[in-house]
């Protein structure tokens, strides 16, 4: 089927082993202030920040801006601790 798969595998083509940061994101996410200095600093409190990843799973909202009042607005950090093989 062609859609966001299709898409996403279009827009990974375009990558280049030379680009020093790739974003991949949906069409439904929201960004906020500075949010590019924020990830760069995050991704350089990794221990190998040129092999590391950074994945989050997106908090929800209604649009166009409704997040329930005290309700946490960072995204969830993805944390790996191993690996079975």
């Amino acid at each position: 089927a062609t859609g966001p798969c299709l898409a996403r595998h279009l827009a990974q083509a375009l990558v280049k082993r030379s680009d020093e940061y790739v974003l991949q994101i949906d069409s439904h996410m929201r960004m906020r202030p500075n949010w590019d200095c924020y990830l760069i600093h995050q991704l350089d409190k990794c221990p190998h920040p040129q092999k590391s990843i950074l994945t989050t799973y997106p908090v929800g909202y209604t649009l166009p801006s409704g997040l329930p009042s005290g309700m946490e607005t960072r995204g969830t950090l993805l944390v790996p601790w191993k690996f079975d093989i």
